[in-house]
């Protein structure tokens, strides 16, 4: 059934136009040139097609570990993601994050610390949150100082989320580390965030 009735006019033209570049030696070979050969056909299958299928396991492990994690269940978030921060410098940065997040659920501080020592870019992820953790991780080891670095760089941050939190955390860090002035200073933060 034909809607359009101009539709069997712009088929002849169509079929004019093919005949008249068909009929001349130059339209044929320019009409030609756009079919594809045999080889062009053949599908190209990557040397080795597992990185496009770890990328799209991870990404379903992280939407999982995600769910989990907004479930009150950050080992079963920790289980989704863990195989995919074996290496936490090849995982990306959001991987790592999440990963990091689901540890520190369940106080598994180790590991947040293996995933987030030494990365650049804590400071300007999610408001900052993987500073957050690693003092937490330097408090559950009684590194006060390092913790208190820590938290004073996450706060350091104008978008730092958990400040009121972060802020006496850091007075009790300075508290035992000795800095009692710096406790002092930070117990008032802690009171004017919170």
């Amino acid at each position: 059934m034909i809607k359009d009735p101009r539709t069997p006019l712009y088929a002849a033209l169509v079929g004019l136009a093919t005949g008249l570049a068909f009929g001349t030696a130059s339209g044929e070979r320019a009409i030609l040139s756009y079919v594809p050969t045999v080889e062009q056909l053949t599908p190209r299958v990557p040397e080795d097609p597992m990185p496009a299928l770890t990328h799209a396991g991870m990404a379903l492990a992280m939407r999982e570990a995600q769910g989990q994690l907004r479930a009150g269940r950050p080992w079963a978030a920790w289980k989704q993601l863990r195989e995919y921060v074996d290496d936490p410098a090849q995982a990306p940065e959001a991987v790592v994050l999440t990963a990091a997040r689901a540890a520190s659920g369940w106080d598994g501080w180790s590991h947040v610390r293996r995933l987030l020592e030494g990365r650049d870019w804590l400071a300007e992820r999610s408001r900052g949150e993987g500073l957050y953790l690693l003092a937490r991780a330097a408090e559950a080891r009684h590194e006060w100082r390092a913790a208190a670095d820590g938290y004073g760089r996450y706060l350091a941050n104008p978008h730092a989320e958990h400040r009121a939190e972060a802020a006496a955390r850091l007075a009790r860090a300075l508290a035992r580390a000795d800095d009692g002035r710096g406790a002092a200073r930070a117990a008032a933060r802690a009171a004017r965030e919170g």
